[in-house]
């Protein structure tokens, strides 16, 4: 630490620290508001927060991106600081910096601040709705190709659901019918097709 530039980087290193803290809590805080905090933040016209609720796939995304990359950035720093200490075997060395790091990034970037946000949501969200506002223009970019994959990744995802919901309806009737009327479970598969049918098939054109 005789260096000056690893002050510099210490202090940067508390301060990465104390922002992964606010981001990491600001999340609790946003999703634990009760509707009696969002009747009062409407008549205090905190209209940043309910922007924020409005667009949650977008809070949550500034939210993630930043946490990752302030997280980033507190192991660089926090391993370019520990490798001053030369006289530590290497391998040693490594072990205590995974071991120092998670510690810390557990206890001051996720714990503690979830704790005290979770215990007073309403005033952390309003210390944070414009910090995060700013970092989500910020970070618009890497936030809208998050948002747009997921949704893809969802839309898939339910569509295969939607699928299989429909086979194992389709066979559950196959084989709750077998001893009862033909009609009456093809009327029942019926039904189960009905809502996979687009409406042009069945639209005829009028002239």
């Amino acid at each position: 630490m005789d260096d000056p530039s690893n002050y510099i980087l210490f202090i940067s290193w508390i301060i990465l620290i104390i922002c992964s803290g606010l981001i990491s809590g600001s999340e609790v805080a946003f999703f634990s508001l009760k509707p009696s905090d969002l009747s009062e933040l409407k008549k205090t016209k905190q209209q940043i927060i309910i922007k924020h609720l409005k667009n949650v796939k977008y809070l949550l995304a500034t939210i993630l991106v930043s946490n990752n990359i302030i997280n980033i950035a507190i192991i660089i720093i926090s391993a370019h600081i520990l490798s001053g200490f030369t006289h530590i075997p290497v391998f040693q060395q490594e072990l205590f910096q995974i071991f120092l790091i998670t510690v810390i990034l557990l206890l001051f970037g996720e714990v503690l601040p979830k704790i005290f946000a979770n215990r007073s949501p309403k005033s952390v969200a309003e210390k944070m709705a414009k910090p995060l506002y700013f970092l989500g223009k910020f970070l618009f970019p890497i936030c809208n190709v998050l948002i747009k994959t997921s949704n893809i990744i969802e839309r898939k995802l339910n569509k295969v659901e939607k699928k299989y919901a429909i086979e194992n309806l389709s066979e559950a009737i196959n084989i709750t019918s077998k001893n009862e009327d033909k009609d009456e479970a093809n009327f029942l598969k019926g039904i189960v097709q009905f809502g996979q049918t687009d409406v042009k098939q069945i639209m005829k054109s009028r002239l």
